[in-house]
This record gives structure tokens, sequence and C-alpha cells, in this order.
């Protein structure tokens, strides 16, 4: 028998209650891991956000992945992050800092480059439409 994980990709504006109620909500409820992807936020309301989600997620033992921003993740000592296929290609080199690096791939040729380059795990998006994602499956 093969394992999974439940991994969350959170999207603030889909959240029909309090954002951070229903990130405790899911993270009691026992998922393996969660995204924190407000593409929305600039830096700062990013990292003041994240350093809020990170804190729930380690009260329940949830790994959270910050996505894309790699600066704020290391100023956060975030040991994860979630990043698209283009943008982990031109930064593998320096992800050291990172225990767990998430990487967003649409096809299966790019899941082999991603496991090449060194990815911890890749996620496959874009599987089914969506309208929350209305651009190509290029524009991460």
């Amino acid at each position: 028998m093969s394992s999974f994980d439940i991994v969350v990709v959170t999207n603030r504006h889909l959240c029909c209650e309090d954002f951070l109620t229903h990130i405790q909500r899911l993270a009691a409820a026992g998922i393996d891991g969660l995204i924190l992807r407000e593409k929305d936020l600039d830096k700062d309301a990013y990292g003041l956000l994240a350093r809020r989600v990170m804190a729930i997620c380690l009260q329940y033992d949830v790994s959270c992945f910050l996505h894309t921003h790699i600066d704020v993740a290391q100023q956060l000592h975030c040991p994860n992050i979630h990043l698209p296929l283009a943008l982990f290609e031109s930064n593998a080199s320096d992800l050291s800092a990172f225990s767990q690096i998430s990487v967003s791939v649409h096809a299966p040729h790019e899941a082999k480059k991603a496991e090449r380059l060194g990815a911890s795990r890749v996620v496959a998006g874009h599987v089914f439409e969506t309208d929350c994602k209305k651009t190509s499956p290029d524009a991460e």
C-alpha cells in the first residue's frame, strides 16, 4: 500500500470564515502540509500572515511551506519553501537553507526535471479546471 500526504493550498479569498480560524481547523483535522499561496499580498503583508500561519502549523505539527517568497521564508526561519518550476530552476543553487523544497509541475517531464534539480516533492497542479487560477498553467 502506498501512502500520500494531504496538503492544503491556500486562497483566503475562497474562505467562508475567518482565514486563520479556518487554517486552525484544517491543522487540527490532521492535514500533513500547508502551502501558504497568497499571491496578491506584498512581501510585508505576506510575512505578517506567514508568521501567524506558521505558528498554527507548528502547534499542530503540520509542515508549512511558504510560497515564492524565498526571502520571507529565510527571515522567518521557515524550513520549507514551495516554488513554481521556473523560480526553482533559477534559484536551485541558493536553497540550501530549506529542508524541504516543494515544486509545482504541470507535466511528467517537469516532475523529472524538478527531481533532477533536487526537489523534495512535486505538486502536480492544474489537473482539473478551476476558476481560482484563470491564467495559463505556466503562470504559476
